[in-house]
């Protein structure tokens, strides 16, 4: 018995450095213990408690057990064999366990997270007719994910099968005496069973990593302080009031916009779920954190995450929530797209590695300390909404996203603005969100109403009753779902801002140099212009007929394919002369622009000159015009007025936007003279995307191909999504998937959070420059390169060159192009650098 307890002591888990695996074990069970006790993940434990029926103690010490197990698949002759130069592989021999004769390739083979499945069922036989510890049993399983190897249940009979068996029931029995779990549950609560097998899934990965990364000298640290390291730890809480001028402290009552006062008037009634409607200007960001913290209070959540659609939105919300949580003193926020690290201060350097659980160390799991897969696990927390997506893409560790989630709440801006393929993914994410408890707030200003039904209807799962749902058309409105699951609407009868702008159509929307002459015209008396119109070609050539007619008038071209730097350098320029203050406010000036102006920049035109566009994205374009009260203008230009191109030869071959959406915003333009905001705008919206079936012939041709593609991308995202919460039973209790996509959406086998034509990020560079950049270059470096980054659309240009590089470390995903004055090449294509008109793309020879 002694040479038996002698040889689990000895069994090894990880080599770099040594770890026994008894000892690893227990600090991963550990470390989920805490985590559920004092982490940003508290909020877990609730549900858990609920799941389990248990206090939170016996919770704890039950999930620690769980956690602590998830490695006992390793007390195996194929993996204690990986490494013949441990010790114990010695003793092992010796005592007729193992030998020389082993397979090298099912040695290398061997998944050991597999076979913990089947020692778990072994030696929990008595559990084993529950579908709960079948789901918990695969969800040990899965915690190296995405790895693929032998699934072998048996243990070769040359090694003494009956001696591994005692080992490992040893094993347990030590596991079992740290943690003193309790494993005869009674009655699981089915509803929460399928997350809480999930949660427990995130758990131990995040403890495992947790418990892995160990300085290599030795040193200990308690497990308090390992998670403080990581940034686990709750840094403070927002304010526990209900006064929004204690919440937004810099704010004056007395000028509180309608949204602010009608939210603080349903603060103090509880609800999971909100959706704000209302236009810009009204505040609706600061009404949603005031909303944020109060739900944080009233559902014992930790943090938040902000959600937006670009990463520039996300940039400008990451400085004003971190100078607002600054205020009260409650940490710092953290931001979260791929170029998050020039943002901000604190982000890691060049390529960092920890231990992966394995017994090697893995990229994979480097990954994971970067912004983007922690990410989600800090206590508060903005960036795009394709972060909050990926914890529902059936994607390696995409578990831990969820598990960042289920401590938050969660907002989203401008739901409006996504396609089927990213509502499907959203739609699911809500699902989700109910099924943790995970509140979550909803903004847009041009919501139509079958969306919102759907969103809705997510949220509630199978408690929503679609044909019993009337929304009232009320504009400005916040819809929200009480204790009792019934949706509740609240009209916002106060509106800051009114606007009435005079519409007429001009058709030009295919013709460059018209529109120019256009602009031209309208600031003959002076005033500022905004020309914006749908692609970045056109922008660039009616840029370039302005350059020679322009006279006195001041000239700025903004689009997105700009280099990274040039392009903030613009969009400084453009706050600054068009914004808020006016001492830099020229007598007449004209800005060409693309959709980049749509939402990320603050401005302020006497007039515009428009593509046609979807009616929600049109009137978001009329939001920047008489934006200001306090704006000086040209006296004929004192009424707000919108000209709006549109084309003689229809939308079809165009693939900006929806050809039937666009034709229908067309003809609805076309019958009005004026539209006046926020009064018409519920009207506008409903009546192009009403889901009335079109009569005319072309018109439903039109409307086929949009249902048709519509259902494509909404089976193509069903495709990489993890299934539904189940209310009935644990999902995890009859399948184990296998197939796990990758979170880099540069990868093949990429599980994307959007559609659409593929693009490229891509870096001109000299060959002289590229002979000395690093593989793995420093944040210094790094930063003055992406500054030359530029994003292009490469679906049409054919595969990657052979002579371009693949970035690494900080440059991962983006493509290291060779330039030779300004100038490079892909396949027939040529990519020009012009300082004056950004990244041009041409066709060799014309063709």
């Amino acid at each position: 018995m002694n040479a038996m307890n002698d040889l689990v002591n000895n069994l090894w888990a990880k080599t770099m450095p040594y770890r026994s695996l008894i000892d690893h074990m227990i600090d991963t069970g550990k470390c989920a213990s805490e985590l559920l006790k004092e982490s940003t993940l508290t909020p877990v434990s609730e549900l858990l408690c609920e799941c389990l029926g248990l206090n939170e103690e016996q919770m704890r010490a039950t999930v620690g057990y769980i956690a602590a197990l998830h490695d006992i698949g390793k007390c195996h002759p194929l993996f204690q064999a990986k490494d013949p130069t441990m010790p114990v592989c010695e003793e092992l021999m010796e005592c007729g366990m193992l030998h020389n004769q082993l397979p090298h390739d099912e040695i290398k083979k061997f998944r050991h997270e597999r076979y913990t499945y089947y020692v778990m069922c072994r030696l929990h036989e008595e559990l084993t007719d529950d579908d709960f510890w079948i789901a918990v049993f695969r969800a040990l399983s899965l915690h190296h994910q995405g790895k693929h190897g032998d699934k072998s249940k048996t243990i070769p009979a040359a090694c003494n099968p009956a001696a591994w068996e005692q080992l490992q029931n040893n094993l347990a029995g030590m596991v079992r005496d740290t943690f003193h779990p309790v494993l005869d549950l009674g009655q699981i609560n089915c509803k929460l069973a399928d997350a809480a097998t999930y949660m427990i899934l995130g758990i131990t990965i995040l403890s495992d990593w947790i418990a892995s990364d160990r300085p290599s000298d030795g040193d200990s640290v308690s497990t308090g302080e390992n998670l403080l390291r990581r940034g686990l730890k709750a840094a403070g809480r927002l304010p526990e009031s209900d006064d929004f001028c204690r919440i937004w402290p810099l704010f004056q009552r007395n000028r509180l916009r309608g949204v602010q006062k009608a939210v603080e008037a349903l603060g103090e009634k509880p609800s999971a779920f909100y959706i704000i409607e209302a236009p810009m200007g009204e505040g609706k960001t600061e009404a949603a954190l005031y909303l944020a913290a109060r739900q944080c209070l009233q559902y014992h959540k930790t943090g938040f995450y902000v959600a937006l659609p670009t990463a520039a939105t996300g940039n400008q919300m990451f400085y004003r929530v971190r100078n607002w949580l600054m205020q009260h003193d409650t940490g710092k926020a953290r931001l979260l797209h791929s170029t998050a690290w020039m943002v901000e201060d604190d982000t890691p350097d060049e390529k960092i590695e920890i231990s992966s659980g394995d017994e090697v160390r893995d990229d994979t799991v480097s990954q994971w300390l970067a912004p983007l897969r922690m990410g989600l696990l800090s206590q508060f927390a903005i960036g795009t909404v394709d972060q909050a997506m990926m914890a529902v893409l059936n994607v390696k560790y995409g578990i831990l996203r969820l598990l960042g989630l289920s401590g938050k709440v969660l907002v989203i801006d401008e739901i409006h603005a996504y396609d089927t393929y990213m509502q499907t993914i959203i739609e699911r994410l809500l699902s989700w969100c109910r099924a943790l408890s995970v509140p979550v707030i909803l903004l847009s200003a041009t919501l139509p109403q079958g969306k919102k039904q759907s969103l809705i209807s997510a949220y509630m799962g199978k408690n929503a009753c679609k044909s019993n749902m009337s929304f009232s058309s009320d504009y400005p409105l916040i819809t929200y779902i009480d204790d009792n699951n019934t949706v509740r609407q609240e009209p916002v009868g106060e509106v800051f801002m009114r606007r009435c702008f005079a519409i007429e159509t001009r058709p030009y929307y295919d013709d460059a140099e018209r529109t120019a002459e256009l602009a031209i015209s309208l600031t003959a008396t002076g005033g500022c212009i905004c020309v914006l119109v749908n692609t970045v070609k056109k922008a660039q050539r009616v840029y370039s007929y302005l350059l020679d007619k322009r006279g006195q008038t001041d000239l700025m071209l903004f689009h997105a394919r700009f280099p990274a730097g040039t392009r903030q350098e613009i969009e400084k320029k453009c706050t600054s002369t068009f914004g808020k203050e006016q001492q830099n406010r020229p007598k007449a000036a004209i800005l060409v622009a693309t959709q980049v102006m749509e939402q990320s920049i603050d401005a302020d035109f006497d007039a515009m000159i428009t593509d046609l566009a979807p009616i929600d994205l049109l009137l978001q374009r009329m939001g920047r015009v008489h934006r200001f009260e306090n704006t000086h203008r040209p006296t004929d230009k004192e009424i707000p007025k919108i000209y709006i191109l549109t084309s003689d030869s229809g939308y079809a071959k165009q693939s900006v936007y929806s050809p039937f959406v666009m034709e229908r915003t067309e003809s609805l333009i076309q019958s009005k003279e004026a539209i006046r905001t926020p009064d018409q705008i519920r009207e506008c919206v409903e009546q192009v995307y009403s889901e009335e079936i079109p009569d005319e012939k072309e018109q439903f041709q039109l409307w086929a191909k949009q249902q048709f593609k519509a259902q494509l991308e909404s089976a193509t995202a069903e495709g990489v999504l993890m299934d539904e919460p189940d209310d009935e039973y644990p999902t995890l209790s009859d399948k184990m998937p296998d197939m796990m996509f990758e979170d880099d959406e540069t990868s093949l086998l990429a599980a994307k959070t959007r559609l659409g034509e593929e693009s490229t990020r891509i870096i001109l560079l000299s060959r002289d420059e590229l002979s000395v950049l690093p593989e793995y270059p420093d944040k210094q470096t790094a930063r003055k390169l992406l500054l030359r980054s530029v994003s292009i659309r490469s679906s049409q240009m054919g595969a990657m060159p052979s002579d371009a590089v693949k970035g690494k470390g900080l440059l991962k995903g983006f493509v290291l192009l060779t330039q030779e004055h300004g100038r490079a090449e892909w396949n027939d294509y040529s990519i020009t650098d012009d300082p004056v008109l950004g990244i041009l793309i041409e066709r060799k020879n014309g063709r």
